[in-house]
């Protein structure tokens, strides 16, 4: 099997955690002291947090790294991306984060003739502003460090083609498309690399709430005959995260087993 390179980097950070790969050449905390050994510490909370922010806490974990290092902060309750947790790593590591992956996500669902205004503005403010949020910190960080980084925002398939009840959703995550791409032309010039992944039916906690009829429904228009798992999701991310797709930048990644296709 082919070993994804990652060329020494840290990170990646996993809204709104931060992880290490498993590798000797993390950079030195400031002070000089050696840097903790991954894995030494893994906060039970920490897997938790990540396994609703990612899908699953396992999947990543095992393709970059399994060091998981707390990191305080919801940007959809921040009124700026520099209140984030950039200061924290900053001030334990000698540079940013080269990986930043932001996946945060809620849903209020309700056909359009009835949503409200506050369903409305939840979503935008985590699945839209919330990415923003990281996203902008992210880039400030690095640019000012002078670091070449890969930035993964997660969308979803329904930014692309909509989805029935779900006009907050479907919106918030077209915009981490058009973000994205924005960011990933604007960056470019920094070695600074932005996509996106836009996952389908998933088994998640968050499909779990779906109706068996739908799913039923769903899976029979999946080419591929089922929904996908974490796992499927994360070797996308692993792989815009690693130096293996160095040359690819403001590309919307599929990851839906066809559907929609």
């Amino acid at each position: 099997m082919h070993s994804l390179s990652f060329g020494g980097k840290w990170g990646p950070l996993i809204f709104p955690l931060l992880m290490a790969p498993s590798s000797s050449a993390w950079p030195r905390p400031r002070g000089g002291r050696s840097a903790p050994a991954v894995g030494r510490r893994r906060p039970k909370a920490a897997t938790a947090t990540i396994g609703q922010a990612l899908l699953s806490p396992r999947p990543l974990c095992a393709r970059i790294g399994s060091g998981l290092v707390p990191a305080h902060g919801q940007p959809w309750r921040l009124r700026s991306g520099s209140a984030l947790h950039w200061p924290w790593s900053q001030a334990c590591f000698s540079r940013p984060p080269s990986v930043v992956v932001s996946c945060a996500g809620i849903t209020r669902d309700e056909f359009l003739l009835h949503m409200s205004e506050d369903d409305w503005d939840k979503v935008i403010a985590v699945n839209l502003k919330g990415i923003f949020l990281v996203t902008q910190a992210a880039a400030q960080a690095l640019v000012s460090s002078g670091c070449h980084g890969s930035i993964i925002n997660i969308s979803s398939i329904v930014g692309k083609v909509g989805n029935v009840g779900q006009t907050n959703y479907s919106a918030s995550k077209a915009g981490v498309i058009g973000l994205t791409q924005t960011v990933a032309r604007e960056l470019g010039r920094h070695g600074i690399r932005c996509n996106s992944v836009l996952p389908g039916f998933i088994t998640t906690p968050m499909t779990q709430k779906v109706p068996q009829k739908v799913l039923d429904k769903v899976t029979g228009m999946i080419p591929m005959g089922h929904l996908g798992n974490p796992e499927d999701v994360a070797d996308v991310v692993a792989f815009l995260a690693s130096d293996d797709s160095g040359y690819i930048t403001g590309a919307s990644v599929e990851v839906t087993g066809g559907l929609f296709m």
